[in-house]
């Protein structure tokens, strides 16, 4: 009788082990996602933004044809000449995606900006630069 009282709290410590290291690698990954709105990479290699986030969920290359543009580039639109590109790597989490951009053939992050999936969320953009108009916290 005492041994099966040991064998069955032997088992409930391993379960309870075993739950413990789910739930925390869970939340690990669940919150790296997440975190990616508020995270910085800006001067990080593409080697180094690779192994913090892996491969990116899509790429874009926007080649600058126009002198003025609108969004989260518009101030690094002004350092680059006509037919530069912008390099875009995106990385999609369940509130939104973020943009990791690289400008011409730099290796470095030169800027990055998180869009929401909530819109309320995301800041206006005008001639000036983003204007805010979020009433959420």
């Amino acid at each position: 009788m005492k041994q099966n009282y040991w064998l069955g709290q032997q088992m409930m410590t391993g379960i309870q082990y075993l739950l413990s290291v789910l739930l925390a690698v869970s939340a690990f990954v669940g919150c790296a996602g997440e975190e990616l709105d508020t995270h910085s990479f800006t001067g990080l290699t593409k080697t180094e933004v690779r192994k913090r986030l892996g491969e990116p969920d899509d790429m874009r290359m926007l080649v600058k044809n126009t002198e003025h543009i609108w969004g989260p580039i518009e101030g690094m639109w002004y350092q680059l000449d006509m037919g530069d590109k912008i390099e875009t790597w995106i990385y999609k989490t369940s509130s939104g995606r973020k943009e990791i951009y690289f400008l011409g053939t730099s290796d470095k992050v030169a800027g990055e900006f998180f869009w929401y999936k909530d819109h309320r969320k995301n800041p206006v953009f005008e001639s000036q630069g983003p204007t805010n108009t979020s009433t959420a916290p």
